[in-house]
């Protein structure tokens, strides 16, 4: 959603994508979410979680509220 609101109201502010190949899960990110999530990788929205000393996206996860409110002050920040 992100993404995509960023996209239609701040269309300079959707590059930094960034590759997410370091992440092992990486092709579990479906194809439709690919561009966003790597959008949201490059811009130090979405960092990971640590498992076993490397980071996986768990794209099939379920999100704490949390982790959404963590995304969001992230997402604040980086367009402030």
């Amino acid at each position: 959603m992100l993404y995509r609101y960023t996209a239609k109201y701040a269309p300079d502010a959707t590059g930094n994508a960034a590759s997410l190949a370091a992440y092992p899960d990486a092709g579990s990110v479906s194809a439709y979410a690919r561009d966003a999530m790597a959008w949201a990788v490059g811009n130090g929205l979405i960092k990971g979680l640590p498992h076993d000393k490397t980071d996986y996206l768990e794209p099939g996860g379920s999100t704490t509220r949390a982790q959404v409110a963590t995304i969001l002050m992230r997402y604040k920040q980086a367009t402030a």
